[in-house]
């Protein structure tokens, strides 16, 4: 009878602790950028258009990163800055030149996992500006829009690896311009990675 009480006992301790953990997470009140890391680099092969209109380019872009973000729908994570060192288009299919306007920012939508741990943070870029110059058109084309990205998070390490733009973004350009353009691909960012941990 002692086994099982202590038994129980254990096992009731250690429900306790998870559900405090978890009570904890569900209460916090956003992210922290805990390693001071207020800036990064992204770095992927984006794909622009579908099928027989598509364009693949290397793109770089510079992230200017706030030290907290709230937990709430549109609250700002930081800006999108392509003169920042190293930015831009490179290595474009078909002689398509690109670049990314200064601007944009970075707005918190949703997490990703089960708490107390989470395995991405959802997001969407607000305010996008690329000119593109598409070869069989001949002159530059302004696209606008939004653009759905998720940050991928390493459980436990915190660390933000990757950026995956989702295929659904599309951003739209004025006639003769192919509008809207899907924008879709994966990047790694580079150098100093931030660790973002619930706070």
């Amino acid at each position: 009878m002692a086994r099982s009480v202590r038994s129980f006992m254990v096992g009731l301790a250690a429900a306790f602790a998870v559900a405090t953990i978890a009570a904890d997470a569900s209460a916090s009140t956003g992210l922290s950028v805990v390693n001071g890391v207020s800036s990064a680099s992204a770095r992927g092969a984006l794909t622009f258009g579908s099928g027989a209109l598509s364009y693949l380019c290397n793109v770089t872009l510079g992230i200017a990163l706030n030290p907290s973000i709230a937990k709430t729908s549109r609250s700002a994570i930081g800006q999108i800055l392509d003169s920042s060192a190293g930015s831009g288009f490179s290595g474009c299919n078909a002689g398509m030149v690109g670049t990314v306007l200064d601007g944009a920012t970075l707005e918190y939508s949703s997490f990703m996992g089960t708490l107390p741990e989470i395995s991405a943070v959802d997001a969407v870029i607000t305010d996008v500006a690329i000119s593109l110059v598409i070869p069989f058109i001949g002159q530059e084309c302004l696209y606008t829009g939004t653009i759905n990205a998720r940050m991928i998070r390493t459980a436990f390490t915190g660390i933000i690896s990757t950026i995956r733009l989702v295929a659904r973004s599309s951003l739209t350009a004025p006639i003769p311009c192919p509008s809207p353009l899907s924008l879709n691909g994966m990047m790694t960012v580079q150098g100093a990675q931030p660790i973002v941990q619930l706070i």
